[in-house]
C-alpha cells in the first residue's frame, strides 16, 4: 500500500513544481514586457544599478533656484598677512538689484554708505537644470602696512574706500572678516557677510526700490579724526 502511493506523491510534487514554475515565467515574462524602462523593476530586470537613496537635502551647488532666491558663492582669491582679496559671486534667475552696505565709517563714495550696488543681468548658460542664471559679482580688499610704531589698514570695495590706523600687530583677518558662507539665500532679506573695520556689512539683493530703502536705514555719521576716506 505505501509502496504504491510513494509513485503518486512524487508525481503529484513534480507536478506542483512544474506548474509553480510555468506560472512564475509567465508572470516575469508579463512584467518585463509591461514595465516601464525607467521603473525600478525595468531597470532591476534590466540588470542596471538601481538609485542610491540619500537622506541629505541636495548640495547648495546643484540645487536649483527658485524665483524668490538668490546663490551666493564666495572665494578667497588671495589671502595673505598683507593682501586679502575676497571675490562675491550672486546668481538669479531673473535680472535683479543688489548693495552692499555698512552703518559707520567703512566706506565713503557717490552712495554714503553704499559701499557698492548694481544690477545684476549678466546672463550664463543653462546648467545641469535648464535655468538660465543671471550673474554679477564684486570684489572685496584689504591690505595694511607698518612703519616704526604705526599700522595702517585699508578696506576698498567698487567706489568706495577707508583707510584707518589700528593697533600694531593686529592680523589683517580681523581688518577684514568674512563670516558669510556659500548657499541659497532669499530676496529682499538682508544679510550679514562678514565685519570691516569691526563694522558689520550687509548684502541684500532683490528689486531696486525695496533694496536701497534697505540699506537707507543705515545712518551714516561724520568723519572722526584718525580716518581718511577716498572714492
Amino acid at each position: 500500500m505505501n509502496d504504491k502511493s510513494r509513485p503518486q506523491s512524487m508525481y503529484a510534487i513534480i507536478v506542483s513544481i512544474t506548474v509553480m514554475v510555468v506560472l512564475l515565467g509567465s508572470g516575469l515574462f508579463f512584467i518585463r514586457a509591461h514595465a516601464s524602462p525607467q521603473s525600478l523593476v525595468g531597470k532591476l530586470l534590466r540588470g542596471e544599478s538601481l538609485p542610491i537613496v540619500s537622506g541629505s537635502p541636495p548640495d547648495w551647488r546643484e540645487s536649483s533656484l527658485r524665483p524668490n532666491e538668490y546663490r551666493l558663492t564666495i572665494a578667497r582669491v588671495l589671502d595673505e598677512s598683507d593682501l586679502m582679496v575676497v571675490k562675491l559671486k550672486i546668481e538669479t534667475l531673473q535680472p535683479q538689484w543688489h548693495a552692499i552696505w555698512s552703518r559707520g565709517t567703512t566706506w565713503y563714495g557717490q552712495n554714503g554708505g553704499h559701499a557698492v550696488s548694481g544690477t545684476i543681468d549678466q546672463q550664463d548658460g543653462p546648467n545641469e537644470h535648464g535655468d538660465h542664471y543671471y550673474t554679477g559679482s564684486d570684489t572685496l580688499t584689504a591690505s595694511q602696512i607698518s612703519y616704526r610704531d604705526q599700522q595702517l589698514a585699508r578696506m576698498s570695495l567698487g567706489g568706495g574706500g577707508t583707510t584707518m590706523e589700528v593697533p600694531l600687530k593686529t592680523p589683517l583677518n580681523r581688518v577684514l572678516e568674512i563670516t558669510a558662507k556659500d548657499g541659497i539665500y532669499s530676496l529682499h532679506d538682508p544679510i550679514v557677510i562678514g565685519n570691516a573695520f569691526g563694522v558689520e556689512v550687509r548684502l541684500a539683493v532683490g528689486e531696486r526700490a525695496k533694496v536701497d530703502a534697505m540699506s537707507e536705514t543705515f545712518t551714516q555719521p561724520s568723519i572722526g579724526t584718525g580716518e581718511s576716506n577716498d572714492e
